[in-house]
C-alpha cells in the first residue's frame, strides 16, 4: 500500500504527512499512533511505549470509559465487505457489506491461538457454488489478507480475472490449480493459477454457513 493509500484509509492525511511522521518530522500524537497501530495491525505499544501509556492513564482517569472498554475487549469485530476487483490488478477495494455495516465478532484469545490479527481480516460472502458442499453461495468466510503465500489444498479468497472466487489451491506436477470442492466438474472446472491473471486475496480462515 502506499503512503497516500495508507493516509486516506487511516485518517492520517496525504502521502507528505505520512512520510513526515514516518521520518520523524512530525510528532506523533495518540490519535495519530492509534491509526497507525490500526492500519499495521499491531498493538500501540509496539509502536511508541509512551503513547501506549498515555492511554492506560486516560482509560484510568475516566472509569466509564474504562469499564466499556473491559466490557468490549474480550471480542474483535471482523468487518464484512464486498470486494471489489478489476482483471490483471492485485489491489481491490473493500466497502461495508449492507446499509447497517455488518460484522462477525471473535475473542481476542481464539485469535492469538491462531495466530490472527483482526486488523488484517476481512468477511466476504461467497458468490458461487463452486466449493458446495464446503461452503455454499451466500455464506461468509473471514480471510487473513495477512496470509497469501500458495499452499497445497489450502482454500484461499482469489482475484480471477476481476472476480472473487473461494476456491483450493492444489499443486499438480509442478502447476498450481484452482480446485473446486463441488463434485460437478463440468459446471465448476479446475482453472489452472496463472500469476498474471490471478492474484491471491487471502487465506481463508473462519466459515459462517446457514446451510445444515
Amino acid at each position: 500500500m502506499s503512503q497516500a493509500a495508507f493516509g486516506r484509509k487511516y485518517g492520517l492525511g496525504s502521502s507528505s504527512m505520512v512520510n513526515q511522521y514516518l521520518k520523524a518530522r512530525r510528532t506523533l500524537g495518540l490519535l495519530a499512533g492509534v491509526k497507525f497501530a490500526t492500519g499495521m495491525g499491531v498493538d500501540l505499544r509496539a509502536i511508541s511505549p509512551r503513547l501506549a501509556d498515555e492511554l492506560e492513564l486516560a482509560l484510568k482517569a475516566l472509569p466509564q470509559a474504562q469499564a466499556s472498554a473491559a466490557q468490549s475487549s474480550e471480542y474483535a469485530r471482523v468487518q464484512c465487505v464486498d470486494m471489489q476487483l478489476q482483471a490483471n490488478k492485485q489491489g481491490y477495494k473493500a466497502t461495508p457489506l449492507g446499509a447497517s455495516g455488518a460484522f462477525i465478532a471473535f475473542r481476542h484469545d481464539w485469535l492469538k491461538t491462531k495466530c490472527l490479527v483482526s486488523a488484517r481480516l476481512l468477511a466476504v460472502q461467497v458468490n458461487d457454488d463452486g466449493m458446495k458442499p464446503t461452503v455454499a453461495s451466500g455464506d461468509l468466510v473471514v480471510i487473513n489478507t495477512a496470509d497469501r503465500k500458495l499452499d497445497d489444498a489450502v482454500v484461499f479468497a482469489v482475484n480471477y480475472e476481476g472476480d472473487l472466487r473461494i476456491r483450493r489451491l492444489v499443486r499438480d506436477a509442478g502447476t498450481w490449480w484452482l480446485y473446486c470442492d463441488n463434485p460437478d466438474a463440468q459446471r465448476f472446472p479446475k482453472k489452472q493459477f496463472i500469476a498474471k491473471h490471478c492474484y491471491i486475496l487471502g487465506r481463508v480462515v473462519h466459515r459462517q454457513s446457514e446451510t445444515i
